[in-house]
């Protein structure tokens, strides 16, 4: 599907204030650089320059739930900013892009409406001495939150960016209902985030020169949906000239992007039952506080098991569909099938951390016990309920092979939950990663990672892989983190190594420290030449393609330095268990 592109004259909400105090006219910037859309202001500090700049025209009024638009020349969107009546436009303007943007729409954990619709916006970050001529390696980040919540306002790369000597640009993309819902009886297409993801891509491909970078070293990645959507960007044929190398953080592979069938039957839900709508018009008309409310009904029902549409995800009942038209094949299929990527020989990473499961699992018993007691056994009626909710006919071969067991765990209180931690990071994100990052191996560069804490005292010399693990992490949510989650490397862990997060920003420890240099070193190394491989490291070798012999690179280790080693399919029995679903 094509993206309509064509230059705008449209005013600019949010950032591009239409007044003459507003920030949308520098005047005496300290630093202005001119871009093939007019001038722009940055914000420096510490030796790095980050703007935030539009890629797209908001998506309100008449665009919204349409395909993403072009955002064109700043300049003329400057310009009608400005009142006649109050003021005279200077002779030079620039655009404010020192500011970072509002979230897109969604609802926070309290249930309160967050962000602004207008929020299709690329932050870039770049050394100070980065100049046009300079074709720095680019890591575009798609941030998670399961295609309903995220942003990139709290993700800082200054320091991967300054040190590495690197262009990082942060993606925002609608969420929820207004960037996923399928509705094709009333004309809802679908797929607007990933289409915002994709013009996203195709502005970085035009303009990222200006700013430092080398479009022809644009390094895909993101973490959970995020990854997601760089996992169904590998299967689409627009985007496959877009970017060169992607990485890929905790994808819950588990899970399939959305049928036809299945969006629609999401959308009627949506449309039908919550909102009530007879048309497109309702739809797009009704408030910003009503779509989120519909779609808050819509989620909590989806989580009950309460939608009765087949093939839906229930941690994700709004997602990408494969459509046919933008999306043509499910990435799941293409693996198990042994079919080929868009671009079969580009370079991955596929990585994930050792307690990808812990903060879901401490939520569901929290939803289901309360404070406790918790069931001391998988044999318990309501652990079985969870385990074919959540893993359907494949609960009897977990139950059947004793690998997640509580009495391996004797003595232990709190086995039950410990074990569905194991279990739900086996299958939802270990093993489908895995299996992913072997069937391919055949036709590309394939690496594996995992992240572990560096407690838990792995062995250097048992390691070996190009898959990665992380074994080592920072508490995503700091001081929040529960109990079951503490000294484990839970979903997010893995983030604040590669970025300044304002929930986790206490000192890393010298471990820590150590484990953010390797990981700075090794994807610095990736994006330039598509291989983490760098000098004074341990050889982190390709994934391989036999089953049950994969090569995982783990970050973190027991060599007191935090380093990372190779092991050998440290998930092995489990994985021969696990099935796509």
């Amino acid at each position: 599907m094509t993206i309509r592109r064509f230059f705008t004259s449209f005013a600019l909400l949010g950032l591009l204030a239409g007044s003459c105090n507003a920030a949308v006219i520098a005047r005496d910037a300290t630093k202005t650089l001119s871009t093939p859309r007019g001038s722009v202001q940055a914000y420096s500090s510490n030796g790095v320059d980050r703007y935030t700049v539009p890629y797209a025209v908001p998506p309100v009024g008449t665009n919204r739930f349409q395909d993403p638009v072009d955002v064109g020349s700043f300049a003329s969107s400057i310009s009608l900013a400005l009142s006649p009546r109050s003021c005279h436009a200077p002779r030079s303007l620039s655009l404010d892009a020192s500011k970072l943007p509002p979230v897109c729409a969604q609802l926070d954990a309290t249930g309160q409406v967050t962000g602004s619709e207008d929020c299709l916006y690329v932050t870039i970050y770049t050394p100070s001495t980065a100049t046009p001529l300079s074709k720095l390696p680019v890591l575009t980040w798609v941030h998670g939150g399961s295609f309903m919540s995220g942003g990139t306002a709290d993700l800082d790369p200054s320091a991967f960016a300054k040190s590495q000597n690197a262009v990082v640009v942060l993606v925002q993309y609608r969420l929820g209902a207004l960037g996923w819902l399928k509705y094709d009886k009333y004309g809802f297409t679908g797929n607007y985030g990933l289409k915002d993801v994709i013009l996203a891509l195709e502005f970085i491909q035009s303009d990222i020169a200006a700013y430092g970078g080398d479009p022809s070293t644009v390094t895909l990645a993101g973490q959970s949906s995020g990854a997601e959507i760089v996992k169904s960007l590998l299967v689409t044929p627009s985007a496959s000239n877009l970017f060169r190398r992607a990485i890929m953080h905790s994808a819950p592979l588990d899970y399939n992007d959305q049928t036809v069938k299945t969006a629609n039957g999401v959308g009627a839900a949506f449309v039908d039952r919550f909102a009530q709508c007879r048309g497109w018009v309702c739809a797009r008309s009704a408030s910003l506080n009503s779509i989120l409310k519909w779609q808050g009904e819509l989620v909590q029902q989806a989580q009950l098991g309460n939608l009765s549409v087949p093939g839906i995800a229930m941690a994700e009942p709004l997602k990408t569909c494969i459509d046919g038209s933008l999306v043509t094949r499910d990435f799941r299929q293409a693996v198990q099938s042994g079919g080929q990527l868009e671009n079969p020989s580009r370079e991955l990473i596929f990585t994930t951390t050792k307690d990808e499961a812990c903060l879901t699992i401490y939520q569901v018993f929290g939803l289901y016990f309360g404070a406790g007691p918790y069931p001391q056994t998988l044999d318990d009626p309501s652990v079985q309920g969870m385990l074919k909710m959540f893993y359907g006919s494949r609960a009897a071969a977990i139950n059947q092979s004793g690998l997640w067991d509580a009495s391996l765990l004797a003595g232990d209180d709190d086995a039950v939950r410990k074990q569905l931690v194991r279990l739900g990071t086996d299958f939802v994100w270990t093993c489908p990663n895995t299996i992913s990052a072997r069937s391919l191996s055949n036709a590309g560069k394939v690496f594996l990672a995992e992240s572990v804490p560096f407690r838990m005292g792995i062995d250097p010399s048992s390691l070996t892989l190009d898959l990665r693990r992380f074994d080592i992490g920072v508490p995503f949510n700091g001081a929040s983190t529960p109990p079951l989650c503490k000294d484990r490397v839970g979903h997010q862990d893995d983030l604040p190594l590669l970025f300044r997060i304002p929930s986790s920003s206490a000192r890393l420890t010298f471990v820590q420290q150590t484990a953010q240099l390797e990981l700075f070193t090794r994807w610095s190394a990736f994006m330039r030449n598509g291989d983490p491989n760098a000098s004074g490291y341990a050889a982190w070798p390709l994934v391989g393609g036999e089953a049950g012999q994969e090569k995982v690179f783990v970050f973190g280790g027991a060599d007191g330095k935090s380093k990372g080693a190779v092991q050998t399919a440290p998930r092995k029995d489990e994985c021969a268990v696990y099935t796509f679903a």
